[in-house]
């Protein structure tokens, strides 16, 4: 489960909280600290992309675990003056020490992917257990808004702590429609339903708790797909019915019980990605899931702030009602 949680977190975790604090605690785009902000996404995407191609050598045990400790290091280091002092969305240091936990996260990430590749590529309950850790993270903001970031340093020394090795056959898996446009469309859609809690709240911090449970709801969509793939091919139409709910009473929005369906559906969507066959030896991928995930966030946001435009988010449902119909139907198992 490590490396999976290793692979996991950039995405799941990472950049959704960097969204959710440059969108609410602030930040100064005419400062040298907005410049940092705005380069972050562009650096940690480079980064990303070249150890894809170059770093199969630090998924050694011997090169993995001091490197893994090291971002620990540099995690606990940066989180440090972020939860002793205010968000400063003036401050070039504070900007410099997000910038460094990116870094940290998306080099654990990489030495997560090709870990779950060594392994025989995604499994959906090893990635619906990193996913629920996820969660639990995610709602530490309760304690304080940015302790997630904290707990990435806890991830990366287990991380440096347990090779997760695994010399067993992958079980056989079903196979599912490919994770093609219509995927995408939804995973875009679900993502911005799981966000507009957390520009509704804003600087209320219990977001947290309901990003963790729409994580929770996600991780439930996995393994309900992998166990029974016929019966879970509902969720997207269940996730769509709650999302129809909370437009006609914005109040849902703000529903845990519908926060979860929708993680779930979200879950359901991600399937194919999170439960794949090897990929010949490269690195476990995770796709468009990346983008889409942070995209719907910003889609959310942009909404929340224009609230009288925010029901009209109904009409990027019509592409997914007219497109999704028949897509359970192309589910098969092995």
């Amino acid at each position: 489960m490590i490396a999976h949680l290793l692979w996991l977190q950039f995405a799941l975790l990472y950049l959704p909280l960097l969204a959710a604090s440059l969108a609410i605690y602030g930040a100064d785009f005419e400062h040298a600290s907005g410049d940092l902000y705005l380069w972050t996404p562009a650096v940690v995407a480079a980064l990303h992309f070249v150890l894809r191609a170059f770093g199969r050598p630090l998924a050694r045990r011997e090169v993995a675990g001091p490197i893994l400790i090291a971002c620990a290091v540099v995690v606990a280091i940066a989180y440090r003056p972020l939860h002793m002092s205010w968000w400063d969305e003036r401050s070039t240091q504070q900007a410099v020490r997000v910038l460094l936990v990116g870094v940290a996260s998306v080099t654990a990430a990489a030495i997560g992917a090709f870990r779950v590749a060594d392994q025989g590529g995604p499994r959906a309950g090893r990635s619906a257990r990193a996913v629920l850790a996820l969660a639990a993270a995610g709602c530490t903001t309760l304690l304080y808004p940015l302790m997630p970031l904290l707990t990435l340093a806890v991830m990366y020394a287990a991380g440096a702590a347990e090779s997760d090795r695994d010399d067993a056959p992958p079980a056989p898996r079903p196979h599912l429609t490919p994770f093609g446009g219509r995927h995408r469309y939804a995973l875009l859609l679900f993502a911005l339903e799981l966000s507009l809690p957390l520009w509704d709240l804003q600087t209320d911090a219990r977001w947290g708790a309901f990003y963790g449970a729409g994580l929770a709801g996600f991780a439930l969509g996995v393994l309900a797909t992998r166990r029974f793939p016929v019966t879970a091919a509902l969720l997207p139409a269940l996730g769509a019915l709650a999302v129809a709910a909370s437009v006609v009473d914005s109040r849902l929005v703000v529903c845990p019980f519908t926060t979860v369906l929708v993680g779930a559906a979200a879950g359901w969507v991600a399937f194919p990605v999170l439960d794949a066959d090897p990929r010949d030896g490269r690195p476990a991928g995770l796709r468009w899931i990346t983008p889409l995930w942070i995209l719907g966030f910003v889609m959310g946001f942009a909404l929340s702030g224009n609230r009288a435009f925010l029901e009209l988010r109904a009409l990027l449902w019509l592409p997914f009602l007219l497109r999704w119909i028949p897509l359970p139907r192309a589910a098969r198992t092995s």
